[in-house]
């Protein structure tokens, strides 16, 4: 008998579970302490590594927030949303049931969407301020080298 291969299932806009958010989380973190390691017992770039770890771990957590709050959101609109469904003898007829599910889900878009809005500014304030600790590593100290630089000849 011969088996059939199993077809790889397409995961695509499957969110998966908060263990699977979580599972990634914890590697990818891991991953940048490693790296880190690497970059430190070398002596060159430890802080640089550093802040590139700090803004990876900063956007692994805003997504894994981002994640929880969608899944709290999608959970009370759809339980409200197919609460508005059922019928009801002394209730609307169907039709205004259905105008009532149509609300609640366009409710629930709308909650996702100033979710994404106000995550996305918080996110974007933690990464400008490391990049901003990023900048503060490229500056020099004044020294002999400035003075060298500036007689060097232009590069054709």
């Amino acid at each position: 008998m011969v088996e059939k291969k199993k077809e790889p299932e397409n995961t695509f806009g499957d969110p998966g579970t908060i263990d699977d958010m979580a599972a990634m989380y914890l590697a990818a973190v891991k991953s940048v302490l490693e790296s880190l390691k690497e970059y430190e017992d070398n002596g060159s770039g430890s802080d640089i590594m550093y802040l590139l770890a700090q803004a990876q771990a900063r956007w692994l957590s805003s997504a894994l927030r981002y994640w929880q709050q969608i899944a709290g959101i999608i959970g009370e609109r759809g339980s409200e949303a197919a609460n508005a469904m059922k019928p009801d003898t002394d209730g609307p007829s169907a039709e205004a049931r259905r105008v009532m599910m149509l609300d609640k889900a366009r409710a629930a878009l709308r909650d996702v969407s100033d979710l994404s809005l106000r995550e996305a500014k918080l996110l974007q304030g933690d990464l400008m301020k490391i990049e901003a600790e990023l900048r503060e590593c490229m500056a020099q100290p004044e020294d002999e080298l400035d003075e060298a630089r500036r007689f060097a000849r232009p590069i054709k």
